[in-house]
């Protein structure tokens, strides 16, 4: 697993976290991140024991997870 993470609660994203569908894609900047963004249905705080699993489970070899009503998640191998 990577060593650094970045979980956030977007003003901004509310809209897409809280969508059924997964990202739609059309331009070619967007095309950066196809194919690498993971989905979980959020159930509860991390803490709690059965949810990190899940997560981790979710995320697979994505770097990205868009925590379905609730917010983003980030890894990677350095803060940089």
């Amino acid at each position: 697993m990577s060593p650094f993470s970045l979980h956030s609660h977007p003003l901004a994203g509310f809209v897409v976290l809280a969508m059924k569908e997964r990202l739609t894609f059309f331009d070619q900047g967007s095309c950066s991140v196809y194919g690498q963004v993971a989905y979980h249905d959020f159930e509860g705080i991390a803490e709690e024991a059965d949810e990190a699993p899940k997560i981790f489970s979710d995320l697979g070899d994505k770097f990205t997870m868009i925590m379905r009503n609730h917010g983003l998640l980030t890894i990677g191998r350095t803060i940089a």
